[in-house]
């Protein structure tokens, strides 16, 4: 549960109760009346203001994508607004994702086409050999890889397809004839500089805000489209943007050494750190 938009999640939207499974007392008295084994392994339930079940009891719920997919859950089941930056946590924790490499005149540009495709997790700017291209990482449960390229090929981010498998191949040969290759085992896949991925967010005060990659990849795509990419974030992330702009516009050069990344694992730490930089 470090997950920051977790953590936030369960603390605005939910009334969290944590109850041992190994204690006496108060603890023992809520199992029972729950009907919980002393022993078993840890189970989340979501309960009314009545202390019944919102959605049915399950069990093995383990991993970030699931917990965020009960929430989700209980919170259409109790008729609430399910957030924006928490069905961006469901989306990113999928339990199998897919790969496609596409090249373009300049990947900046794909980057911010491929990265506003509803269903795109994740984008990574890079080159093999000498095209630039654009890693794409999905959910083929959203979209499609067929899908996926007819709008790579609308945006113009198909000049080649890189396919990752046979079927994809298939596919891309259809679509774009000698242009479509596979790419090698060992590719010669080189990611640009990390200042260069998500260029044109990283040119706003948003380069400093910590995110996650699909939230990286929204944000870059509505800000270069002047769209709202507020949408994706959280209250907290809001209020986090305020203090940023607010600390650059008073000294451009007050954050500079800071470097928010793009990594879910590193945002507790980078985010505690950027606190104590607009504090002091």
């Amino acid at each position: 549960m470090s997950h920051p938009l977790m953590v936030e999640a369960i603390e605005s939207l939910f009334v969290p109760v944590i109850i041992h499974n190994n204690k006496q007392g108060y603890d023992a008295k809520i199992l029972k009346q729950f009907n919980e084994p002393s022993w078993n392994n840890p189970v989340v339930r979501y309960l009314n203001k009545s202390g019944r079940d919102i959605i049915a009891r399950k069990d093995g719920v383990w991993t970030t994508g699931q917990v965020a997919t009960q929430m989700v859950a209980a919170l259409k089941a109790a008729k609430k607004p399910v957030p924006e930056y928490l069905s961006l946590v469901v989306q990113e924790n999928v339990s199998k994702t897919e790969r496609a490499t596409f090249a373009m005149h300049c990947y900046w540009e794909g980057e911010v086409n491929l990265g506003g495709i509803r269903g795109v997790i994740e984008t990574s700017a890079g080159w093999i050999g000498s095209k630039e291209v654009v890693n794409v990482t999905y959910d083929p449960r959203v979209v499609t890889y067929d899908k996926l390229l007819t709008n790579a090929q609308k945006m113009d981010c198909a000049s080649t397809v890189f396919a990752h498998s046979r079927q994809q191949l298939a596919m891309a040969k259809k679509a774009v004839g000698r242009n479509a290759v596979m790419l090698p085992p060992k590719s010669d896949y080189r990611p640009v500089r990390y200042t260069e991925q998500k260029y044109h967010l990283r040119r706003t005060a948003l380069r400093y805000l910590p995110m996650t990659p699909i939230q990286l990849a929204k944000v870059n795509a509505a800000v270069v489209g002047r769209k709202n990419f507020r949408r994706y974030l959280s209250p907290r992330q809001l209020e986090l943007t305020k203090k940023i702009q607010t600390a650059l516009s008073k000294n451009p050069e007050r954050l500079k050494q800071l470097a928010a990344p793009d990594d879910a694992k590193d945002l507790v730490a980078y985010t505690d750190q950027l606190q104590k930089s607009l504090t002091n």
